[in-house]
């Protein structure tokens, strides 16, 4: 069969996917040997033919080519840390097969290049690059304090003043004062001074009579994780609307657009899982938040979806279950089904037209359970319920980074495909700008001093809002 189909692939360049599909023979060993899930058949031939799942080592979905060129990267470099380590290699091994007399030509060009256009020999060496290079993320003042050692050793050791406390007076992140004390080889000391909510945390954690540390420096080294669960790899960032967003002009350093991904990104590689929780979040919806570190730890109510009747639920039932248990609460859906156990409704999952990618008929827009309750089996059994409801299922969904893993979506069957940019909302620092509100159109109905000239990012940014940047999602699909 292999042979045979390397045969057809060879000879018929452009209609070999028809041909293989229509002989039965074939089209049976290619569905029976392939190992992923896919709407590209010719993805399907290549998985049959060399036995590959089309996923990455880091559970990302690789971008597929063609059947003799096969996958190409799985992700952004910044997402995905297979195509940071291949970079470097191919970038190495391309070095390699030059010789010296080509690698002397490569570089005379470059710099003949250089010189032409910009009067130099190294990018680095021109002023506007010098420049930026040289200008400190940081207002140079409060840079020349936290490099200062003796200043810092007096502030953080001999006042016994807290990080917190520092960072306020420079107008930093309490993080940044603590990764200068580091390297300046001071001993992290706990901190005295913690948020309400920090604590109100920590002693909730506590009450689950699970072990926890507070202010761990040693898993990230040089950044601080809030609040560590070791019993479950479990490390929450309680992150407040201020001092986690971002106003050029109440700061000097440069917006970090990847700062929250970045530090979830390095603790997963240390095997840990971040989530993030900003203050708004425990004050608007601190039950649910409670719930899903409680779940995580396993110490949710367990029912069984066997014991559980699926019925489709009203609109009027599925909006105040919603609201009541899932983080992002209702959104309009054409459909949502339920388990009911007792003739309670236990968990639940909505459904409507796939919103942000056409290729997917269907989008899982919703799914959660009631607080402090695991439905074991639920999932399976509410999307066997679906795929009866539905011909060819073609479903979409996505998952929040900042808060979950995804792998509930690979346990019920699903394909990562992709990680989004981090997305953003606004903030006055106390509370939530909806992005509907601050989208360009809608500011001109209530935003003081709106000036139609300018971007949406420019008039927020003017009235002294802030720009939150979160982890992105992950899309998973369904085939």
């Amino acid at each position: 069969m292999k042979t045979k189909i390397l045969d057809i692939i060879k000879n018929n360049k452009k209609r070999f996917s028809q041909i293989i599909k229509r002989d039965e023979q074939l089209n049976l060993w290619v569905t029976s040997n392939s190992k992923i899930q896919s709407n590209n058949y010719a993805e399907h031939i290549y998985s049959a033919l060399n036995g590959t799942t089309g996923i990455c080592c880091n559970n990302n979905k690789l971008g597929f080519i063609s059947v003799n060129k096969g996958y190409s990267f799985c992700g952004h470099a910044s997402i995905c840390k297979c195509n940071r380590e291949n970079s470097i290699v191919k970038v190495s091994e391309t070095k390699k097969q030059y010789s010296d007399l080509q690698k002397h030509q490569i570089e005379h060009k470059r710099t003949t290049t250089m010189y032409e256009k910009f009067g130099v020999q190294y990018n680095s060496q021109r002023p506007e690059i010098k420049l930026k290079l040289q200008k400190p993320k940081i207002d140079p003042c409060v840079q020349a304090k936290l490099l200062d050692k003796e200043w810092m050793n007096l502030e953080y050791n001999a006042k016994q003043r807290s990080l917190v406390d520092i960072g306020q007076e420079l107008g930093v992140y309490y993080g940044t004062v603590g990764m200068y004390c580091k390297k300046h080889d001071f001993a992290i000391r706990q901190r005295s001074s913690y948020s309400l909510i920090e604590l109100d945390i920590l002693n909730y954690i506590k009450s689950l009579s699970l072990e926890v540390e507070h202010s761990n420096w040693d898993v990230l080294t040089n950044r601080e994780i809030d609040i560590l669960i070791p019993s479950i790899n479990l490390g929450i960032e309680i992150n407040g609307l201020y001092w986690h967003s971002f106003n050029p002009n109440q700061h000097c350093k440069e917006e970090d657009k990847h700062r929250h991904l970045n530090k979830t990104l390095d603790a997963k590689d240390k095997g840990i899982e971040l989530i993030h929780i900003t203050d708004y979040e425990w004050g608007t919806k601190q039950p649910i938040i409670k719930s899903l570190i409680s779940n995580r730890a396993g110490l949710s109510t367990r029912i069984y979806a066997r014991k559980c009747e699926v019925k489709t639920v009203d609109k009027q039932t599925e909006k105040l279950f919603l609201d009541n248990n899932h983080l992002q609460g209702y959104v309009p859906s054409d459909t949502a089904i339920g388990l009911f156990f007792n003739r309670e409704l236990v968990s639940i999952m909505s459904l409507g037209k796939s919103r942000f990618n056409k290729k997917y008929s269907i989008e899982l827009l919703r799914y959660c359970s009631k607080l402090n309750t695991t439905v074991v089996g639920g999932g399976k059994k509410l999307l066997t319920a679906i795929k009866k409801r539905y011909e060819n299922l073609k479903m979409i969904s996505y998952c929040d980074v900042s808060k979950f893993s995804g792998n509930v979506y690979i346990e019920l069957g699903f394909t990562k495909i992709k990680d989004s940019f981090p997305g953003y909302f606004w903030t006055d620092g106390d509370s939530v700008i909806s992005r509907f509100k601050s989208q360009k159109k809608q500011l001109a109905k209530w935003l003081v001093g709106f000036d139609p000239n300018l971007t949406e990012v420019e008039n927020m940014f003017n009235a002294g809002y802030r720009r939150y940047w979160d982890c992105g999602n992950a899309a998973y699909v369904l085939t």
